[in-house]
């Protein structure tokens, strides 16, 4: 007896058959699921991994301007301490305020705080 001439046969093998149907349906569902779920894992990952670099590049960059600000802050002391050296000498060798100034770009009225103090 086949299952088409048996009607409860044919119901049966039709039942089982939207049962697998359904089955595979689920199957890739949850495959397109899972693939779907790695691919914005996968973008995530990059993500992060994009923002790390980018935040080390930055941090790199910070770095370097502020020993750039730093060197230039120190060369400018130094020139401002060398000036202060120079007027003190040409002080002690008996030159006038007006001549210091000139020679050292410092203001007179530092160089007479200098003389006097």
């Amino acid at each position: 007896m086949t299952s088409k001439t048996n009607p409860i046969l044919s119901k049966s093998t039709g039942t089982i058959t939207e049962l697998s149907r359904e089955e595979e349906e689920k199957l890739m569902e949850e495959a397109r699921e899972l693939f779907l779920w790695d691919q914005r894992y996968s973008l995530y990952a990059a993500m992060r991994e994009g923002y790390k670099e980018g935040m080390e590049e930055r941090i790199n960059e910070v770095k370097q301007e502020i020993l750039q600000e730093s060197r230039k802050k120190g060369i400018e002391n130094g020139i401002q301490i060398s000036k202060h050296k120079i007027a003190e000498k040409l002080i002690t060798m008996g030159l006038d305020d007006d001549f210091i100034s000139q020679a050292t770009g410092l203001p007179p009225e530092e160089i007479q705080k200098k003389r006097i103090g």
